[in-house]
């Protein structure tokens, strides 16, 4: 997915530990959406490479390759910041 405009201060979401600071993510960004339970769309987690590079094609890679920071949106957040690229 790719970010519409750019988010700033937005929370960096640490796995486990909840809040881990806020970052600033530029428009046009990609990230990849991590598993979203049908009934937790409240929780929509979306990982993005430090680099700010494209990042591997699955979150399996990204997590083994390349550091990264993840972030957690609502579904109607989603909706609005970010297009899902095909």
């Amino acid at each position: 997915m790719r970010t519409r405009r750019a988010l700033h201060g937005w929370p960096i979401y640490g796995v486990g530990t909840g809040d881990a600071g806020a970052t600033d993510i530029a428009a046009g960004r990609v990230g990849l959406v991590g598993h979203v339970p049908p009934d937790a769309l409240d929780r929509i987690v979306i990982a993005f490479p430090k680099s700010g590079q494209e990042p591997p094609p699955s979150l399996r890679r990204l997590a083994r390759s390349v550091p990264f920071f993840s972030i957690r949106v609502n579904w109607p957040t989603f909706r609005e910041h970010f297009d899902i690229d095909s």
